[in-house]
């Protein structure tokens, strides 16, 4: 409030949310129908089914006269990042093409079953010469596991900055992957990807 913001777009629907969009003192405030407190935006936009997460987003915009078409992300790894994807597949023998599979995700529920990633890994060999394993810090457990024994399956979880992994994925000739960071980060090269889903609809835009 102190900074008087002119203007507020709220996309949670959740009631925290548009308490802090209300106590902004905004002049406008844009939020969806469907929110705890609608009532606390001056401006409300139908959620609508069956539309792109991305898509139903930016309609939150339109009552503030802004059309924008939905436009794919795109990133841009630097020299520094590219040279630490280098050394990580100079240093186990991997060249392309080869895959990249992510088996980690922030929600459990949404993580496609270890021996079942396992079996999806196995099963790229016999089209790629590696499999490279992404992930953060927090997923060094679950990599392990779909890693197992096999040298053709290598692990750079832990090991690179966000965009030496993202470097790693844009050179990959296809990326496997949960309901994660990961498949956002392919969409911005058009790298090929398989992103698994677990308990949602369609109808909900993903």
């Amino acid at each position: 409030k102190k900074r008087g913001y002119d203007v507020v777009v709220c996309p949670h629907r959740s009631m925290r949310s548009a308490l802090l969009a209300s106590g902004t003192g905004a002049a406008a405030r844009v939020g969806f129908d469907r929110s705890a407190l609608k009532r606390s935006f001056t401006n409300i936009v139908p959620w609508k089914f069956g539309m792109h997460e991305v898509e139903r987003n930016l309609s939150l915009l339109r009552p503030l006269g802004i059309e924008i078409d939905r436009e794919e992300p795109r990133l841009h790894p630097t020299e520094r990042s590219v040279e630490e994807a280098d050394g990580f597949l100079a240093a186990h023998g991997v060249q392309p093409p080869y895959a990249v599979v992510a088996p980690g995700t922030v929600w459990n529920t949404k993580r496609y079953p270890v021996d079942s990633m396992r079996e999806v890994a196995a099963r790229l060999l016999s089209s790629f010469g590696h499999v490279v394993l992404v992930g953060g810090g927090k997923d060094l457990d679950v990599v392990s596991e779909v890693a197992g024994a096999e040298p053709r399956v290598v692990s750079a979880a832990g090991e690179l900055s966000f965009m030496a992994s993202a470097e790693l994925i844009r050179r990959s000739s296809l990326l496997i992957a949960n309901d994660s960071a990961p498949i956002h980060i392919a969409s911005a090269f058009d790298t090929p990807t398989v992103a698994i889903f677990g308990p949602t609809v369609r109808e909900f835009g993903f």
